[in-house]
């Protein structure tokens, strides 16, 4: 796309010069991508435009928009008498269009195919042009006009041009910016330029197939037309706007407006405004993490959470609490006045089931919790902890609709449990917990992945935290759902329960290595397993021994924490034995060696996830820890054989 940015004026247009760079030191020349210092800064900002068009074919939406033969003529009825007053071609030209979900794979290979020939259309037959343009100046004419961050419109002669005001760019030449500026400043370029194209699209389309094409189509049944609006809505969840509007200003964030069919987009729009259904009066808008830029920058992050979950995992409404913006100007039939703001409210849209839930359930272990035995009261008193984690690490969990459906499985679960249900009910339960889990870890590596693709310098410790948090949820979640379904001997999925423990544990290794420290509860177990390996090697017994009785009181969940555990204390008893210059015989034989033998079985399967990971460094450091402890394990096994072997044969 580099060859169709503009270089010089057009000759057609009237306007005859480009526009320089600020008179700062160090910058030089105009607006024009060839210039260096302009590239260099707009690179990123490009990348995430060119990744969102690479995908934007799986969008339901956008298959239905290449379409146009599809698309349905809006009835008159619709239509306000005033507008097919002012323009009576619009009766029978307004077209509306209607999305399918899901895609089959031959809908997404045909939709490709169209948008590649449509892309090639825009450039050849519309000769379609890129430039910068200032905020309030007329692209075309270089007279003044209302400021705009962009804008798409073909001039007189057919030729596609799609300006974006370098106003929006500029901030990105400074050497001060921090890192979340920066990355703001490059994700809202690119979605301007994505919606600007959206349009441009739309013109090659209606120009190849001869549609109306003053007038863009309208989505559904829904009042207004924008489609630049709409795309942004298909692909980020929510229309992006800076907090503070003025380009001129340095802005502090951005919000994400999430509705669309109301009196604030309706004045912006330049199509007929429908008559029904009734515009809304009001606009949610919620702050946008910096998560969000950090995410959409990285390839790993579209190659596998947009290719898997589709562009909800792209939503960038991560929180629950915002504004609600109340609008005046409606009138009758959907007719505007002057569209002002109103008022402002805070708005918090938490989960009211799950709150609900917290409650009802808070009062039954008042009541009924000495009726529980100890698994099935730490179970629930764990599901507690873990739905409450859930609502404040909305990053994670209130990423996507699919995340908010695994937190509502989580509290059918303990539902279950909580009401004392039959056996097979208890069952089902667990098999809901099974499934949970393995969806929780699949979204769980989802968000691992591109935090860890992030240079060192941008991986913020809070949100290696929050992680850190949520995988020591669900690893003693799963651990005492494990316990809870191995009580029932005819249950027959307990060794799915085992295989998600031992997925989570890998999840763990890769955020954490073996020593490395964190303020985080409940990873402070190397410390105690150090201590008490070291007391074992200077023969102190009694310290070694509480140093493991307080490693058993950690409760974290971990399968390498347990199988350490049993390796440590099976050496342990050994130790006690031969200071008392008695051999290793009986029942201590057995149980160490069995305890050891179990070590062994737990930490193969997470020494063969590594192999599968061992481009990360954290990994590499939990090869070199399995290792010395399997090795070990096998050496306490070695020993044991031969103290059975050397065992009188009782005849």
């Amino acid at each position: 796309m580099s060859a169709r940015w503009e270089r010089r004026p057009s000759p057609n247009h009237q306007r005859r010069h480009l526009y320089a760079l600020p008179n700062h030191p160090g910058l030089s020349g105009n607006w024009v991508f060839e210039n260096d210092l302009v590239k260099n800064a707009m690179m990123p900002a490009l990348q995430i435009a060119s990744y969102v068009m690479e995908s934007v074919h799986m969008l339901p939406w956008f298959a239905a928009l290449l379409d146009s033969r599809s698309m349905k003529i809006i009835p008159s009825d619709r239509i306000h008498p005033d507008d097919s007053k002012n323009n009576p071609k619009i009766i029978n030209n307004l077209r509306n269009f209607k999305s399918t979900s899901p895609l089959t794979p031959a809908a997404l290979k045909n939709t490709r195919i169209r948008f590649d020939k449509l892309i090639w259309e825009l450039i050849k037959t519309c000769d379609f042009q890129l430039g910068f343009s200032k905020h309030k100046e007329d692209p075309w004419t270089g007279d003044p006009r209302p400021p705009l961050s962009g804008i798409s419109w073909p001039d007189q002669y057919g030729q596609i041009f799609c300006f974006v005001a370098f106003d929006l760019a500029e901030p990105l030449l400074r050497p001060d910016l921090t890192d979340s500026e920066r990355m703001g400043y490059e994700w809202m370029f690119a979605n301007t330029l994505v919606h600007e194209l959206c349009h441009a699209l739309w013109m090659a389309v209606s120009t190849r197939e001869s549609v109306f094409w003053a007038a863009e189509p309208y989505f559904e049944d829904e009042t207004v037309t924008e489609l630049g609006y709409a795309m942004e809505r298909a692909v980020f969840g929510g229309v992006g706007y800076r907090m503070i509007p003025n380009l001129k200003e340095c802005s502090i964030g951005y919000w994400l407006f999430v509705e669309s069919c109301n009196t604030q987009f309706a004045s912006r729009s330049m199509e007929p405004i429908l008559t029904s259904p009734p515009l809304a009066t009001f606009q949610k808008c919620f702050p946008m993490k910096a998560e969000f830029f950090e995410n959409i920058q990285q390839a790993d992050f579209w190659d596998s959470c947009i290719a898997l979950y589709g562009w909800s995992a792209l939503h960038a409404r991560t929180l629950t609490e915002g504004v609600m913006i109340g609008y005046s100007g409606l009138e009758q039939d959907n007719r505007l006045g002057e569209v002002g703001e109103i008022t402002w409210d805070r708005l918090h849209e938490t989960d009211s089931r799950v709150n609900r839930f917290r409650a009802t359930l808070h009062d039954y272990l008042k009541q009924c919790g000495l009726q529980l035995n100890s698994v099935e009261r730490r179970n629930i008193q764990v599901g507690r902890a873990i739905i409450k984690n859930s609502i404040f690490e909305e990053d994670f969990w209130q990423r996507t609709k699919e995340t908010r459906q695994f937190l509502e499985i989580v509290v059918d679960t303990l539902q279950y449990i909580a009401a004392g249900k039959t056996m097979n009910e208890r069952r089902e339960a667990l098999d809901k917990i099974i499934e949970f889990l393995e969806e929780a870890e699949v979204q769980h590596l989802a968000v691992i992945k591109p935090f860890q693709l992030l240079p060192p310098d941008l991986q913020r410790p809070d949100r290696q935290r929050d992680l850190l948090r949520w995988n020591r949820a669900a690893r003693i979640y799963a651990k005492h759902s494990f316990d809870l379904a191995f009580e029932d001997p005819d249950f027959m999925s307990t060794a799915e329960f085992y295989r998600r423990r031992e997925a989570l544990e890998f999840c763990r290794m890769l955020l954490f290595a073996p020593f490395d420290k964190t303020t985080v509860e409940g990873y402070q177990e190397q410390r105690l397993i150090a201590d008490a390996n070291k007391q074992l090697r200077l023969h102190q017994i009694y310290p070694c021994m509480s140093n493991l009785m307080e490693l058993a009181l950690v409760d974290c969940g971990s399968l390498f924490v347990e199988a350490v555990e049993k390796i440590l204390g099976s050496e342990l008893i050994y130790m006690r034995v031969i200071s008392t210059r008695k051999s290793l015989t009986g029942k201590i034989l057995t149980d160490t060696y069995n305890d050891t033998t179990r070590a062994v079985e737990m930490l193969l399967p997470l020494r063969s996830f590594c192999d599968t990971r061992l481009d990360s460094n954290n990994i590499k450091e939990w090869v070199t820890e399995l290792d010395a402890w399997i090795r070990r394990a096998n050496e306490y096994l070695d020993l044991c054989r031969a103290a059975a072997a050397a065992l009188p044969v009782v005849l």
